[in-house]
């Protein structure tokens, strides 16, 4: 584990990457394994067009069961990139106690849906703001509430 640390840092300082992980690490939860996995797994952001199908390329969609007018959604799909939606979420727990913002969001879904859906619910955001700097190709702020 040592060894591949090693190298995700070293890949991390390689100028292909050096801004990207500059920018993805800069958002709260975010560090070398996660961010570098956002980095090597997505590659180019630009490929979606919209963040839908960024979310159901890792895996955080829900599943859709749908009739007429009648429209359920389920759990998430799990198809996709499940490494990278499992560094997602454990990073989800680790922002939503350092950013005020994806706490209000946890906050505002755990009573209704539970804790562990309010937490892929924040993971989702993550991922999408990891999508955000590297398409605005600047660093994260953190904003209050």
């Amino acid at each position: 584990m040592a060894e591949q640390t090693r190298l995700l840092r070293e890949l991390s300082q390689h100028e292909r990457y050096r801004q990207s992980y500059r920018w993805v690490t800069s958002i709260p939860g975010i560090g070398l394994v996660t961010g570098m996995t956002v980095l090597l797994e997505v590659g180019d952001m630009t490929r979606f067009s919209q963040t839908d199908q960024l979310a159901a390329y890792v895996g955080l969609t829900p599943a859709q069961y749908s009739s007429g007018e009648h429209v359920r959604l389920g759990r998430i799909t799990r198809v996709g990139k499940h490494y990278l939606r499992g560094l997602l979420i454990e990073a989800a727990w680790i922002a939503v106690r350092r950013d005020p913002e994806l706490q209000a969001v946890y906050q505002r879904t755990q009573p209704r849906s539970g804790s562990k859906r309010a937490i892929v619910a924040v993971a989702r955001r993550l991922l999408l703001r990891c999508r955000r700097v590297l398409l605005d190709d600047r660093p994260y702020l953190v904003q209050a509430a």
